[in-house]
C-alpha cells in the first residue's frame, strides 16, 4: 500500500496478512493510494505481485485554521484541479515563493501546460480559450465575519475594460456549486489580480462565512487570437485562512476638531 497513482516495489515495505481480505484502516481522506498483493507460497518463495489497483477515499471539508506551503504532499492531493486544457493547475518546485519564513518551502501552485514539469502556458488556436480551477473545501463552523484568507501570488495577466484575462480571480463557492471547466463571470470573483511579476502577499477580509464553502483560483484566457502568452502565469503558495478572534477596529474617522480636544 502506497500513497499516489503509483507504486515502487523496491521500496516498499510489505505487511503479511493471513487472511484473503485485507482491512485498511487510519487512512488519511481525500488521498489516492495504491494497493497490490502477492502470494507467500513458501518462507522463500513468493509470486509476482498483483496487477496495482488505485482508490481514492473521499475528501472531508478541512477544518479552521489552515495554512498550506504545498510542501505536504498527502494534504496537497485535497486541492481540486479542473481544467478543460493543457493549460492547468499544478502543484511542483518550477517556481516558489520566496517570501515564506520556512525553509523547506520548495513548492508551490500554479499554471502549467505539462502537469506541473514547467512553470508555463501554451497557447489555444483561434478563439479557444483555457478555463482552469484550483479548489478545496473548508468548513467555516459557528459562522463568522472575521475571516482573512492570505496568500503569495504573481501573474501578468491583460486588462481588457473590468476584465482581466489570463489574471488570477479568487471566487467563493458554496458547497453544492458545481466547479467545471468553464466560464465564470468575473463579476463573482471576490478578488481580481493581474499586473504583478514578482512574488507579492495579498490579504484578504471574507465576506460572512458559515457552513462549508470553497475557496476557488481561477484564471481564463491564453487565445492565440488575443496573443495571450504570459511571462508570467498564475502562481500562489503560502496560504492561510484564519478567524481574527479580536480583529482590529478598522474605519476609524475623526471629527469635531478643536484647537484641545477631538472626536474620534
Amino acid at each position: 500500500l502506497a500513497p499516489g497513482n503509483t507504486i515502487d516495489f523496491t521500496t516498499v515495505v510489505p505487511v503479511v496478512m493471513n487472511n484473503p481480505g485485507i482491512y485498511l484502516n487510519n487512512l488519511v481522506d481525500g488521498v489516492t493510494y495504491t494497493v497490490a498483493v502477492r502470494g507467500i507460497c513458501s518462507e522463500s518463495q513468493y509470486s509476482d505481485w498483483s496487477e496495482p489497483i488505485t482508490f481514492s477515499t473521499p475528501s472531508q471539508p478541512t477544518s479552521l485554521p489552515f495554512e498550506t506551503t504545498f510542501n505536504d504532499d498527502l494534504d496537497n492531493q485535497k486541492w481540486v484541479m479542473v481544467a478543460n486544457t493543457a493549460n492547468a493547475w499544478a502543484i511542483g518546485n518550477a517556481t516558489v515563493s520566496p517570501l515564506s519564513e520556512i525553509v523547506e518551502n520548495d513548492k508551490a501552485a500554479y499554471l502549467s501546460s505539462n502537469g506541473g514539469e514547467n512553470y508555463n502556458v501554451v497557447l489555444n488556436s483561434g478563439w479557444n480559450y483555457s478555463f482552469a480551477y484550483l479548489y478545496r473545501e473548508f468548513d467555516f463552523e459557528g459562522g463568522g465575519t472575521n475571516f482573512t484568507l492570505s496568500f503569495d501570488y504573481k501573474v501578468s495577466g491583460q486588462t481588457y475594460g473590468s476584465s482581466v484575462t489570463a489574471g488570477l480571480y479568487v471566487l467563493i463557492k458554496n458547497e453544492e456549486d458545481n466547479i467545471v471547466a468553464a466560464y465564470t463571470s468575473t463579476n463573482e470573483a471576490l478578488a481580481t489580480y493581474g499586473g504583478v511579476n514578482e512574488w507579492t502577499r495579498a490579504d484578504l477580509e471574507l465576506p460572512e462565512m458559515e457552513g462549508i464553502k470553497k475557496i476557488v483560483f481561477y484564471t481564463w484566457g491564453y487565445s492565440q487570437s488575443y496573443n495571450q502568452m504570459q511571462q508570467v502565469p498564475p502562481a500562489i503558495d503560502n496560504i492561510e485562512i484564519k478567524d481574527l478572534v479580536c480583529p482590529p477596529p478598522v474605519n476609524l474617522s475623526v471629527s469635531n476638531i478643536t484647537s484641545n480636544s477631538a472626536d474620534i
